[in-house]
């Protein structure tokens, strides 16, 4: 409206002006109270009418909040979760990375890890901290003389020749 107005020009203007002001004595010829009932027929002829999309809009409103709050339940989940894996023990990472540190052969890592596996050791890497921890170990698993001279090799190559 204010772009029409604005094409329109100061001549017009003054006439759009003058007819507005030429409905207000139509409106102060009525009686507050006729003028009253008009506007309550108006309001209740409108909040009577059924809006068709209602159920629909409250369909959409309940799904949102529900798609809110399943994102929200979701997020936490797997918030909760990282944050038990950041606190929770991992003894046999904590082997396999020692047994990197101290530049162990690949086969050598394997077989002590499936050592600890075998015997079911809470603490894998004391196996490479105590050698009396470790031959505790090797003599539980029992290997062949075969195998216990492979042991016995790599338990030098961990602890040294003087131990």
């Amino acid at each position: 409206m204010i772009l029409q107005i604005g094409q329109m020009g100061l001549s017009s203007l003054s006439s759009l002006a003058n007819g507005m002001l030429a409905q207000i004595p139509a409106l102060q010829s009525q009686s507050p109270t006729e003028w009253r009932d008009k506007y309550l027929q108006s309001m209740k002829s409108h909040f009577n009418t059924v809006d068709p999309r209602l159920l629909f809009n409250f369909i959409i409103s309940v799904t949102c909040i529900a798609a809110i709050f399943i994102a929200a339940k979701l997020l936490s989940a797997i918030q909760k979760k990282r944050q038990v894996e950041k606190t929770r023990s991992r003894p046999y990472k904590l082997l396999v990375k020692t047994q990197a540190a101290l530049g162990l052969p690949w086969r050598d890592r394997w077989l002590l890890w499936w050592l600890s596996r075998t015997l079911n050791l809470p603490h894998p890497t004391a196996l490479l901290i105590s050698p009396a921890f470790f031959d505790r170990a090797i003599e539980r698993y029992n290997p062949s003389r075969r195998r216990r001279a492979h042991w016995a090799a790599i338990r030098k190559r961990i602890f040294g020749s003087d131990s």
